[in-house]
């Protein structure tokens, strides 16, 4: 009898340890996974992302699919493409406002003031078109303190508006002017720049700049000088059929710095090393476009290298730490003019760029490198397979975050900070 009650109390001690060792063992997995998720926008395991989609587990990663899906799979025209859903970006991701649905909105810039960070964002209303120039204006959020200013396009008196607006690295704000076509002028120029003050908040033409033949407006936008490009205190931008100028914002000097080739420039950049890149549009004779370098410092123009047109085209350019040219997810390019190809499927890529199934094929455009080395990319609007998404070149690993296209762009911050806009709302990041 004895005995049998003392195998009766080992068997109940065994038994509540092992069930205590697997209440452990439970905890320890739910604390882990809890962890592993505030570490960053992906949860941190031993298996890197961009493995089988199909075992990807979207609720732990956070991410609609892998980068390779959203850059490279073709969605195709006769055929329905799965359903994802709508996805807006998801933790550590951080709603911060919620502005009128009444409009649209696209992040355009971030500036530092006496009133603190501040967030720009352009504003057009939903029932005006963007080709209009009534119902459009910026609204500068600043993030401490919940505030907003909304600054007019329109410039004074006058029937011209601003346009594109240029961020300077010296803190100022600049922008294009523009006007309405089929209008008659009493003066037979205008000067192309305006400037942000502060003071007043409102944009102020910059007298001194570079001024438009009037005679040119009623023309169309391809008669206007196109591509504006920012940097230390200078604006670079291109006139078609003429030459790359520079403006000089704090001396007022514009400079022709060369003549350009016949063909329209797109895809400009203005490098980390400080030299100026640009394509032409290309010669379908021969299917080649040419990838162009300005030096400042030994102001001259060259070729860089040619390229298969479908490696830039539908897509745009920007240059990473390293001083390679990534055009778009398609391919790099060193300054060699060396290009690796990225596109699993390049041959087939350049065959279908520009045939009637095109749109299908038009890879994601690449739009900032983070200061983590994060690539960052948009794709498309209106159908199936846009949003946005990020990959790290380092380890090859990607994420399809979001199911919206992010406005006019993702920005980081002097704090390390990812901001995007995404329908009505601002979120932020940190790196």
């Amino acid at each position: 009898m004895i005995k049998k009650i003392i195998l009766l109390i080992l068997f109940l001690l065994l038994s509540a340890c092992n069930s205590s060792g697997k209440q452990v063992e439970k905890e320890l997995e739910k604390e882990t996974d809890q962890v592993s998720l505030q570490l960053g926008q992906v949860a941190v395991t031993d298996t890197p992302i961009m493995t089988d989609a199909a075992v990807m587990d979207k609720e732990r990663d956070q991410c609609i699919d892998t980068f390779d899906e959203f850059a490279y799979i073709v969605v195709d025209e006769y055929k329905d493409y799965p359903n994802r859903g709508t996805y807006f970006p998801l933790p550590p991701w951080k709603m911060v406002y919620e502005f009128s649905s009444y409009y649209n909105y696209g992040l355009i810039g971030i500036t530092n003031s006496t009133l603190g960070k501040g967030i720009w964002i352009g504003r057009s209303r939903k029932d005006v078109s963007p080709f209009e120039f009534k119902g459009h204006d910026i609204i500068i959020y600043y993030p401490e303190s919940g505030n907003q200013m909304v600054v007019s396009r329109e410039l004074g008196s006058t029937e011209a508006s601003v346009y594109y607006t240029i961020f300077l690295s010296d803190g100022s704000v600049w922008a294009t002017n523009r006007w309405p076509e089929n209008k008659s002028y009493t003066s037979e120029t205008f000067p192309m720049f305006s400037k942000y003050n502060p003071e007043t908040n409102q944009f102020e033409v910059d007298e001194r700049s570079f001024r438009i033949p009037m005679s040119v407006v009623n023309q169309g936008d391809n008669a206007w000088p196109i591509h504006f490009l920012g940097e230390n205190g200078i604006i670079w931008f291109f006139i078609e059929g003429d030459g790359l100028y520079s403006y000089d914002t704090k001396t007022g000097e514009t400079v022709r710095r060369t003549d350009i080739p016949e063909g329209r420039a797109y895809n400009t950049l203005y490098g980390r090393d400080g030299n100026v890149y640009f394509f032409l549009w290309p010669d379908y004779k021969d299917g080649t476009g040419s990838l162009y370098k300005y030096s400042l410092e030994e102001d001259q123009l060259s070729i860089l290298t040619k390229l298969q047109n479908g490696s830039f085209a539908r897509t745009n350019m920007i240059m990473d730490i390293m001083n390679q040219l990534w055009l778009g997810s398609i391919s790099i390019v060193d300054l060699n003019g060396k290009q690796t190809i990225l596109h699993p499927k390049y041959e087939k890529y350049l065959e279908k760029a520009f045939r009637g199934d095109s749109e299908y094929w038009s890879p994601p455009t690449i739009i900032t490198e983070s200061s983590n080395g994060y690539l960052w990319f948009n794709k498309g609007q209106y159908r199936d397979d846009s949003g946005t998404a990020w990959y790290d070149p380092k380890t090859g690993e990607g994420c399809w975050f979001t199911s919206f296209l992010s406005g006019t762009g993702i920005i980081e911050d002097d704090d390390h900070r990812m901001w995007i806009i995404v329908e009505n709302k601002l979120y932020r990041y940190s790196l």
